[in-house]
């Protein structure tokens, strides 16, 4: 509740649940109302994740 954008964001697996998260929600058309997005990947997402996300559209758009 409130008019203060969010921000989101993690590190390693985290970072990758964060960005799966947005995008989701994105695809799915729901305003997650997050202005800013920050992440540190140390470990690349499983091939099975990153299928995933290019499937989703690979990156939060707003």
């Amino acid at each position: 509740m409130g008019d203060t954008p969010l921000t989101a964001g993690g590190l390693g697996r985290g970072a990758l649940t964060t960005r799966y998260s947005l995008v989701r929600m994105e695809m799915q058309r729901i305003d997650h109302e997050t202005a800013i997005y920050f992440s540190y990947n140390g470990s690349a997402p499983s091939t099975d994740e990153a299928a995933e996300l290019d499937r989703l559209g690979g990156w939060p758009c707003r």
